[in-house]
This record gives structure tokens, sequence and C-alpha cells, in this order.
């Protein structure tokens, strides 16, 4: 049973003044499309789920192409409440691909987890 409905955007920008491009993809519920928050009875819980997906390139300059894709998820019963949050971003230069990625979790309001990347790939011609 959905406690909030399920929302999706889609947007496409384009800046007159730079010429950036930006495509961008925003889902409450997630790709489930079932509800932004749900209420699960057989197991008493709550679960809310959003993504946002983000592509942006400027016109003269292929390098500066960038994806980035932020998601995050709730779960709740009672006072128990956690929460997860991950942003990945890529990138690239002429030679490398620039990967950078972050996942967060909460418990309550007690961080119980984190960890970031922030790596880079050889290219090889692609």
């Amino acid at each position: 049973m959905p406690l909030r409905p399920h929302r999706f955007v889609r947007t496409y920008e384009r800046d007159l003044v730079t010429n950036d491009t930006v495509y961008r993809l925003f889902s409450e519920g997630g790709d489930l499309e079932t509800g932004a928050v749900m209420y699960m009875d057989a197991i008493n819980l709550d679960l809310g789920h959003n993504v946002e997906r983000r592509f942006s390139i400027g016109e003269t300059d292929p390098l500066s192409a960038r994806a980035e894709i932020t998601e995050r998820l709730m779960m709740r019963r009672g006072e128990w409440r956690i929460r997860i949050h991950a942003h990945t971003r890529v990138t690239a230069d002429a030679e490398h691909f620039h990967v950078y990625a972050r996942f967060d979790a909460h418990e309550g309001e007690e961080q119980v987890f984190t960890r970031e990347w922030n790596e880079k790939i050889k290219r090889e011609l692609v």
C-alpha cells in the first residue's frame, strides 16, 4: 500500500549561454514504480526509495561529459529506522576515466558505515 505515490520526472535542459546540455531522470519509488514510500503489511515495514540519474555534456567539449547517479533507500518499523545513500559519478579526461563513489548507511541518526572510492582507470583507446 503506497503511503506516498510514485513520482517520475524526466527533464532536458539546455543552457543557451554555455551550450551545456543536462538530461535528468528522477524517480521516487525507484524503478519499481510502486510508491515513493510503501507500507508492507505482511512484515509491518515502511520502505522508501528514490533514484536520480543525471547526464551532462558541453556542446564543444566531449571530455566534459559527466554521469551521476544518486540513490536513497529508507526502511522503518516502529522506532527502528535505517537509511542508505549512494552516489556515483563518472567523468573522463583524454587519458583516464575518473570514477567517484560514496556509500553511507545510518541506523537512526547514527552513521554506521561509510566508504568512499576515487579511482582513475586508463582509457586504453576507449
